[in-house]
């Protein structure tokens, strides 16, 4: 008696031992894979949003900077050497001048002579101005600002479209008006 009943105790753990065994079902599966799919999906996304704001982040700072290098070289007073202005006609200050996907600052005599490029920047392959371009903006020397006021926005990518918006004022001062997805970014001072 003790013999069997032991027997069955042995057969149904077995039984249970086996199934255990026997692994997931197909379904049991199928949802598995599907739910980390979309989750896979999801973060990837936000991955690219944030590797995206990111960038336009990063181009929108370095055209600040580039701004204020011209900026200060307007400051300075010094003029390059690709500049011969003459004796009578003093440095007037260094001008911007926007093409699409470039811009170039130029030296610049008070008789309107133009020197050489000092430098040339170019854009990122998935930045550009946003049309209209930006007019000429010119820095006058020893600190009396700027010829114009001027917003001068960037854009990236489509679909959606990534803004970058600075606000160059008569005083001289560059303000980083900020990025923003989908929209422009609300007007500056």
């Amino acid at each position: 008696m003790w013999h069997a009943i032991m027997d069955s105790h042995n057969r149904r753990l077995l039984c249970h031992v086996r199934h255990l065994r026997a692994g997931f079902t197909l379904i049991e599966l199928l949802i598995t894979l599907a739910i980390a799919g979309v989750a896979l999906q999801m973060g990837l996304a936000k991955f690219v949003d944030f590797n995206r704001s990111q960038s336009i982040r990063s181009i929108g700072q370095t055209l600040k900077n580039n701004f204020r290098n011209v900026q200060s070289q307007a400051l300075s007073g010094v003029k390059p050497a690709t500049v011969t202005c003459g004796a009578s006609f003093p440095l007037d200050g260094y001008q911007i001048q926007f093409a699409a996907t470039s811009y170039t600052a130029v030296a610049v005599c008070n008789n309107s002579t133009a020197g050489n490029p000092v430098t040339t920047y170019t854009l990122p392959a998935s930045f550009q101005f946003r049309s209209p371009l930006p007019g000429t903006t010119r820095f006058l020397v020893l600190g009396k600002g700027t010829t114009v006021t001027q917003v001068v926005t960037g854009q990236a990518y489509n679909s959606p479209t990534y803004y970058y918006r600075l606000y160059l004022s008569t005083g001289g001062d560059i303000t980083d008006c900020g990025y923003r997805r989908g929209a422009l970014p609300s007007p500056c001072p």
